[in-house]
């Protein structure tokens, strides 16, 4: 649901806002004003309620997109007999991107394995040798990326793109955020959540890579 752009702007609020902070908004000048009768606020926080209901309802329907959690992706083991293997190894890490988390350490070595195919990897020109897969923890990246997910990151893939989802690191540890730009140009941190608020990119956030595939478990 996208809240109509005069009544954003009416508000002072950013363009990306989602719809419960603007009710909230709403209900704050009623209440700080001391106008509005108990009936419209009651209206007003019937109206959050029905609107997180839907958003609930329809979030529990929505599977992530098709380009990220593609259920081809993974494989078994690379045969020793097979010229060339048909699957290559990623190194999994046993840390969590989401709000806070702690840093990645780039030489630290792999907690175990995930196979892709071969075929899978060419085809999007990932070098699985320049990757690694962690975990997703926390519902701000939802529906796209589930809480417990596990991302498949591409670490030759760190230049911002809008619209693109990326681990970064900041001072409160690893996120994964969508980079999105606001109407002045400036980077954001975007949460998919609707009910979360976008964050300003921090000038010392270090990119650890782009997510290039999703999977509900390995």
């Amino acid at each position: 649901m996208r809240v109509p752009a005069e009544i954003v702007k009416t508000l002072g609020l950013p363009a990306d806002v989602g719809v419960l902070n603007v009710v909230a908004a709403i209900e704050g000048r009623l209440t700080g004003a001391g106008a509005g009768s108990r009936d419209v606020r009651d209206e007003i926080a019937a109206l959050r309620d029905e609107i997180s209901a839907q958003r609930e309802a329809i979030l529990s329907r929505l599977p992530p997109p098709a380009d990220l959690a593609d259920p081809s992706a993974l494989a078994p083991p690379a045969n020793d007999d097979a010229n060339p293997p048909s699957s290559r190894p990623v190194g999994v890490f046993q840390i969590a991107a989401a709000a806070g988390g702690g840093a990645f350490i780039e030489d630290a070595p792999p907690d175990g394995q995930a196979w892709f195919r071969r075929d899978w990897l060419d085809k999007r020109a990932i070098d699985p040798t320049q990757c690694l897969v962690i975990g997703v923890k926390g519902e701000s990246m939802e529906p796209t990326l589930p809480d417990g997910c596990s991302v498949l990151v591409d670490k030759t893939r760190r230049r911002r793109r809008a619209d693109r989802i990326f681990v970064v690191t900041t001072w409160e540890g690893m996120v994964v955020k969508r980079a999105h730009k606001d109407d002045g140009g400036a980077w954001l941190l975007a949460s998919d959540n609707p009910a979360l608020e976008s964050l300003p990119w921090p000038d010392d956030a270090e990119t650890l890579g782009e997510v290039r595939w999703m999977g509900a478990s390995l």
